[in-house]
């Protein structure tokens, strides 16, 4: 049985022989002190007294501080982790020992003929993927955005979130979680499994991801999107370059495409969209 032909990758923690990398970039010091924002000497809270404003200034620095430890969504918006009683939770059907909820999914407004499964970035989880999928959707296209169960990660203080798998540290000589990253790619092959037995072809699915995201083994055969955000202030643009001169070396080089967007940070924007659109409706097009 073939693999899946394609991936469209939106970032990785840094390169590794079988990641993917790409766009996207937020800024959490900006997200931080939108975070703790406090209004000017017009305002409300500037009309306070010396205590009243210690007050507003103490929990403006505890927001501040929380913000720059909660992991930012697509839009740069710190997210609001999931817990085990908000939503559908239920055990991952995908092969994982942790609870994980069901994968947000766009369903193909007639009979699927084709796949995208894409794995969101570390603390974020499928839903947002999926209403940003919902927009540039083909009609014959199933597009499924899993979930990362949630454990401690260590390069967060071992907070726990949605991960994929444990992220050691960000240098390029960082330990990896190597049991973490084979678990996660299982449970990406228990996905694609379940949608050929479904009846969609292994080789009209394709994998994607954003940032922690982006995993999978690979064939020599498969087309790749790499894209990368050019103000990337948590991978820097260097190492999507490194990653598209590795997967260069595991693939036909003709095969991969390095898109570099300006201005964009660790997030993503309307035309790295159009070009996710414009490769998967190249490579999936209608059968029937």
């Amino acid at each position: 049985m073939r693999g899946p032909r394609s991936e469209v990758s939106l970032g990785s923690p840094r390169p590794q022989p079988t990641g993917r990398h790409s766009a996207g970039h937020c800024d959490a010091r900006g997200a931080a002190r939108r975070a703790a924002g406090v209004r000017g000497a017009g305002g409300r809270r500037g009309r306070r007294g010396a205590g009243g404003r210690a007050r507003a200034g103490a929990r403006a620095r505890g927001r501040a501080r929380l913000a720059a430890r909660t992991p930012l969504g697509p839009a740069g918006r710190p997210l609001r982790l999931p817990l085990p009683t908000r939503g559908r939770w239920s055990r991952c059907m995908c092969g994982n020992n942790m609870s994980a909820p069901l994968p947000a999914i766009v369903p193909a407004a007639r009979k699927a003929t084709a796949a995208v499964i894409f794995l969101h970035g570390l603390g974020d989880t499928g839903h947002g993927w999926a209403e940003a999928f919902a927009g540039i959707r083909s009609a014959h296209i199933k597009y499924i955005c899993p979930h990362a169960p949630v454990m401690p990660v260590t390069l967060n203080m071992n907070m726990a979130m949605p991960s994929w798998f444990d992220i050691i540290g960000l240098s390029p000589d960082s330990l990896e979680d190597e049991t973490g990253i084979k678990q996660a790619a299982e449970n990406v092959k228990a996905l694609i499994d379940q949608e050929v037995k479904n009846g969609i072809p292994s080789n009209r699915i394709i994998l994607g991801g954003f940032s922690q995201g982006p995993i999978g083994g690979v064939n020599r055969d498969i087309s790749i999107l790499q894209c990368h955000g050019d103000l990337d202030p948590l991978v820097p643009l260097m190492f999507g370059s490194l990653t598209a001169e590795k997967l260069k070396t595991l693939v036909n080089p003709a095969n991969v495409t390095f898109r570099t967007y300006a201005g964009m940070m660790h997030s993503s924007c309307q035309q790295e969209m159009m070009d996710i659109k414009q490769f998967i409706d190249k490579l999936l097009p209608p059968i029937d």
